[in-house]
Parts: structure tokens; sequence; C-alpha cells
């Protein structure tokens, strides 16, 4: 029963079985609604409520014969009832405090809770491995939380994929860098940080003594900007002193997949390189070639910012092919032979950072557009391919299941801040040689001096005071780009900004290119 409706005569429930709630009479269900005007839990364990209904009809609580209750509502009803056990006593105040503070906290954004789907975790002898360190479940755990000491369970760090790279748009965490869960928020005030940590975690980690310390604080710094003595931390909340290459680890994906022979392409007489770019947005690829040294003997593009066409057409008078939606297989019969497929598709549907994503019924559907295109040049020319697809870099996990399953491979995450002071972050599928390595390049990159970084939402936000403050051609330094490249007929500086907001980071795209240095014609030779 979730309670009395404003109707009258009418009340809501909750449906186990559709995991939905509705409002019907309250006749048909067998309630007095008279009797809901106190509060509701009183009622439903008192001796008018759910035990009166039972003993005047006990059958009406049992399925019907041949239609019987299935075996997921049933273990829904197991979880409810445990839950309930553990963490409701009407006559503890102190639990009844936390139950409040549960059930008034507001969700920031839509939640994929690791938590909601209890029945498809692997369990295991509880004599053997310890609880996971979010859920507290006896799980199969499968590798370690990338802040705090603790190793995770599966649907956790899938959850925790999703959201530990989602900020808002004043650059703080939009849910728990615990859990991975949103909701009622505590946000750490050190700009440089920004994690947040949500009240449940806060109950279950801190207790409710440092949750109220926390709540009175008017300037918070997080226990990740402000480690004390393991003596003086909150219970069973340590942070790593290794957390940034840990992150690192926890993207990796779990499996290599095979890429091209690089030493047999090698052996080939090299050539300049014929490249194709989708949603080239303001020509970051370009530059990034550039940057190695590798001679392009031809660049499509296709874009549909004209601002942002505006820049490529003045900087490297950039051929356009229009809206991806043209690229038929009539004109890709006549573009000839590519070598390197590259490109953004937008991604906001997919991202969950976006409260109404639309999912691959919205812009995430260009991803599989991306995804068509590059096959189709595969088959049509039947010859070695490179490509490189950016996204989001805070996914939400079924959809990048979705994707890791058409591609045959996992994602890996790309991080500017390990190569550059700026901090911008992607998730990427491609076959480029050694990508799927990177943690491996990020523990001989590691910075630490990217405290002071600014994230691409403060610079695209014009009403952020911070990057109000920063000149346009230090924001085109941070991302990579030379001084003055947006500075384009008739582009303004707000324009500007919103390029650069929405670009990609040429050091890191850089990076990730280095290989084809060794396979292309280039004017130097990169590792």
């Amino acid at each position: 029963m979730a309670g009395k409706n404003t109707k009258p005569g009418f009340v809501w429930v909750f449906w186990f079985s559709d995991d939905k709630i509705f409002q019907i009479c309250a006749a048909r269900a067998g309630v007095t609604t008279g009797s809901l005007d106190g509060d509701l839990l009183g009622w439903a364990m008192g001796d008018g409520g759910i035990a009166a209904l039972y003993n005047q009809d006990s059958s009406a609580f049992s399925p019907v014969e041949g239609s019987e209750v299935p075996e997921y509502v049933l273990v829904n009803l197991r979880a409810s009832l445990c839950d309930q056990t553990e963490t409701v006593k009407p006559t503890d105040s102190k639990s009844m405090d936390q139950l409040k503070l549960k059930t008034s906290s507001i969700k920031k954004g839509r939640i994929y809770s690791a938590r909601k789907d209890e029945s498809n975790k692997v369990q295991m002898d509880p004599t053997g491995p310890v609880h996971c360190f979010v859920c507290e479940e006896k799980v199969e755990l499968v590798t370690e939380h990338p802040l705090f000491e603790g190793r995770v369970c599966l649907q956790c760090k899938e959850l925790l994929m999703s959201t530990l790279y989602a900020v808002d748009n004043d650059g703080c965490g939009m849910y728990c860098c615990v859990c991975g869960d949103g909701g009622e928020l505590f946000v750490c005030s050190s700009g440089s940080c920004g994690r947040a940590y949500c009240f449940d975690c806060g109950l279950k980690k801190f207790g409710s003594a440092e949750v109220d310390r926390v709540k009175a604080c008017d300037d918070w710094q997080c226990y990740l900007c402000v480690p004390g003595h393991p003596a003086q931390m909150p219970m069973g909340l340590m942070p790593r002193t290794n957390r940034d290459l840990e992150l690192m680890c926890f993207f990796q994906p779990r499996s290599i997949p095979q890429t091209l022979d690089m030493e047999r392409v090698r052996r080939v007489n090299r050539r300049k390189i014929r490249v194709l770019s989708l949603f080239d947005g303001i020509g970051a690829a370009r530059v990034a070639l550039e940057e190695l040294g590798i001679e392009v003997e031809t660049y499509y593009a296709v874009e549909t910012d004209v601002d942002a066409c505006a820049v490529t057409i003045f900087q490297h008078g950039i051929q356009h092919l229009g809206n991806v939606y043209s690229l038929n297989s009539d004109m890709l019969s006549t573009l000839g032979p590519v070598d390197l497929v590259i490109g953004g598709p937008p991604s906001a549907d997919l991202s969950t950072t976006n409260l109404e994503q639309l999912g691959f019924h919205g812009s995430g559907m260009l991803a599989l557009k991306f995804l068509t295109i590059v096959k189709e040049l595969q088959v049509m020319y039947n010859q070695p391919m490179y490509w490189l697809m950016v996204t989001t870099p805070c996914m939400v996990a079924q959809y990048r299941k979705v994707i890791s399953s058409l591609f045959e491979m996992d994602p890996v995450l790309l991080d500017a801040r390990y190569l550059t002071e700026h901090r911008w972050a992607a998730t990427c599928w491609g076959n480029i040689p050694n990508m799927h390595k990177l943690g491996e390049l990020y523990k001989g990159l590691h910075n630490d001096q990217n405290n002071n970084c600014l994230t691409d939402n403060m610079i695209s936000m014009q009403g952020n005071d911070k990057a109000k403050n920063v000149d346009v051609q230090e924001i085109e330094r941070l991302y990579g780009y030379p001084a003055h490249y947006t500075d384009a007929w008739p582009l303004n500086h707000a324009t500007r900004r919103r390029l650069l907001g929405n670009a990609w980071d040429v050091h890191a795209i850089t990076r990730i290119l280095a290989p084809l240095a060794n396979i292309f014609k280039a004017k130097t030779s990169v590792c």
C-alpha cells in the first residue's frame, strides 16, 4: 500500500508484479480510507491494518490456483521484508528518524541502482568472500573500488562506471562517488574536487553523528581532499592513496580485442592517410594529425553546426559532406578507400547527466549510425581500416552494453588530465593499436598538477564566473588548439566559448592516434 489519495474514496497501491503504482477504489482494495488519516505505518501495523484484513478473509492473500505469484515477485517481497525488518523498528526512535531521512531524499537524476535487481546477483558461500563495499551483499567481487579501500561486485562497478564522471553545470558531481546513486547529496566545497556523497552512504559509512556534523558545516571538504589519520576517518571509509591510477584501472576493458597487425602494415610502402571525420566539430582530429606530423591526402568531414564548419573551413579548407544521414552507399562509394573513420556522435540521450534521456530513440541513434558506416566501408573496400568513436564518459550501463555488443569489444576511458592540465574525459571504442592499453600509459604519465583544472562544462557555461575570467586564447591552449584557432569570421567570443566547450581535447586525441604515425606517411615517427 502506498498511501491515501487526494481523490475521495481512492487509494494509491503499489503492484509488485508490475513494479508500478496505480490509484484504485478503496472499497475494491478492502481498505477503509478513513483509517488512513493517521500515520500509514502505524495503521499497517495496528489492530485495524493488514492483520485485520487477513483475519477477515485470508484467502484474498493467496494466489488463484493456476495463477501463482511469479518467483521474481516473491524475491522482491522477501527483499522488502528483510529491509523493513532490519531498518524499521517503530519502538526505536533513531531508526524512525533514519527512515524519514531516506524517504525525504530528492533524487537529482535518474537512478540506475545496482540494488534494484538483487535477484540477478551471483550469491556466494557466506563463509567465502567478504561483502561488497557498496551494496554490502555477499556476492562475487570483481574489482577494487577506485576511490576507497574495498572491493565491489559487477553490478556496483557498472553503476559507478556510469556516474563517476557525471558532473553538473557547476562542475560538481551529480551522483554519490561511493555508491554511484543519486539522491540528497553532500558536495565537497573544494573547487578542484566537487565529489558528492549521498545521505544513505553517510548513514552507513559515516554514522549519524558524522552526518549531523557535515550538515552543520558551511564549508565542507570531503575525505578525499583532507584525509586524516586512519583512526580519525569515518568507519568503513578509507581513501586510496593511489586513487587516480586505480580510477584508470577501474575503467580498463576486461579483455583486449585483436587489432590490425602493425608490423605487417609497416612493411608496405607508407602513404598519406585518407580520413572520414563524422561529427567533426571544430576539427580536433585534423589538428591531432598535424601534431603527429601525419600527411593527409583527403579529409572529409560531416558536421551540421555552421559555426564549427566556419572554423574548419577557415583553418584547413575542409570539404564537408553535410548531414550524416546523407551518407548512403552511393555517396560512400565516391569517397574512395578510407584509412581512418573517426567521430564523436552526440550522446546526451545516453548519458546519466541527462534527466530526460531518450536512449537510442534520440541522439543515441547516431552512435548506431557511426557503426553502420564503419561496417559498410569495411565491406565496400575490403582493406585495413582504422576507426575511433568518442562518446560521453558517463554513459548509462545498459546503453554501454548494447554498443559494446555491437562493436564486439569493451570501451576504454580516455582522460586528458593525465596528459595536460585540462580536465576532459571520454569513452572510446575503436581499433587503434595500443588504445586498449592506456592504463599502462597513464602510470608513466601520471600528473599531480591538476588541482586547478577547468571542466568542459565550466567553460561552456556563460553564467559561470570562473569561466568568464579565462581568456578564449587560454581555453584554446588548454584544449591543445593553436592560439586564435576559433577566431573565424563572424564568430564572437560567446560562440567561440560554446564551440570549445563542446570540443575534444587535442592532447588526448593526439595520444590515442599516435601509433598511426608509424603506419602512414609522416614527417616524424611516434612510438
